[in-house]
């Protein structure tokens, strides 16, 4: 099993199930499809703390795993979840979990048309 996986390396959707940990930096903004992809496969992911939000936050050792925004702590989280396999699988069963109650097409077009309901609502009562 490899026990990291390279984000920016063309062959990722295909490492990155077979990872115990995988990677997730910022490249032009604060969250990119690499993020939803490991979470919808089940990815232990190790990132900064993103300063956007999702609609449901991701929660950091639950079913991401959060660095500081420099850099200085990747190596060594990473090291410690690739030799914690239960932590890590447990952070990857998560992740996925999270990805089919939250992030599916299905459930985001319910959370965006409850949205916009919500706020025609709002606009018509004021």
């Amino acid at each position: 099993m490899r026990e990291a996986c390279r984000s920016f390396h063309p062959t990722y959707p295909w490492e990155a199930p077979l990872s115990r940990v995988c990677v997730d930096l910022p490249g032009n903004g604060d969250m990119c499809h690499r993020l939803v992809e490991y979470l919808a496969i089940g990815c232990c992911v190790v990132r900064p703390a993103p300063k956007t939000r999702l609609h449901v936050p991701l929660a950091d050792g639950i079913n991401t795993k959060y660095g500081r925004d420099d850099p200085s702590d990747l190596v060594g989280t990473c090291a410690n979840l690739s030799s914690d396999p239960t932590k890590s699988a447990r952070i990857g069963i998560a992740a996925r979990e999270y990805y089919d109650r939250f992030l599916r097409t299905d459930q985001l077009a319910g959370y965006y048309v409850d949205r916009c309901a919500s706020i025609l609502s709002w606009r018509d009562s004021g």
